[in-house]
């Protein structure tokens, strides 16, 4: 599993100019310190995400039917190919295995709550409340939810 590195997630995420995959490669791999297995994996990743952004843009004109082989409106088969593209990059992350933020304020309140007497090695209900609330608004770019 690769380590994090000190640093904050790099501004390319930014920079919509760069295409969507090489602005995740270039964060994972800033932020992230990936062995060789690793490294092609996100290489392979960062061209779907590519891929997947040149399938939305076609869709985005597309209609969203178009005429079947009896001349029948059929669903537009670009829709699916989007839906299953998605997926399949959703996929690829997983198998990359890089820790979550969650994940890591779960760790901080499991370490923080170990030194609590009371409750050894379990967080309280409220910090494992506040760690998922804190991951999930910064999920959807809501900020620190405090």
């Amino acid at each position: 599993m690769a380590d994090r590195f000190a640093e904050p997630l790099p501004d390319s995420l930014e920079h919509p100019e760069m295409p969507p995959g090489s602005r995740w490669f270039d964060a994972v791999t800033r932020y992230w310190r990936l062995d060789a297995d690793e490294w092609a994996k996100a290489e392979h990743i960062a061209r779907a995400k590519d891929e997947l952004a040149r399938l939305e843009e076609a869709a985005d004109d597309a209609p969203p039917t178009v005429k079947g082989s009896m001349g029948q409106p059929v669903a537009n088969p670009l829709f699916a190919e989007v839906r299953a593209h998605r997926r399949s990059v959703s996929d690829l992350v997983k198998t990359l295995e890089l820790p979550s933020e969650y994940d890591e304020l779960m760790r901080a309140a499991k370490l923080q709550a170990a030194q609590d007497p009371r409750r050894p090695g379990r967080p309280t209900r409220a910090e494992t409340r506040s760690a998922h609330n804190f991951a999930l608004n910064r999920a959807i770019g809501a900020g620190d939810p405090s």
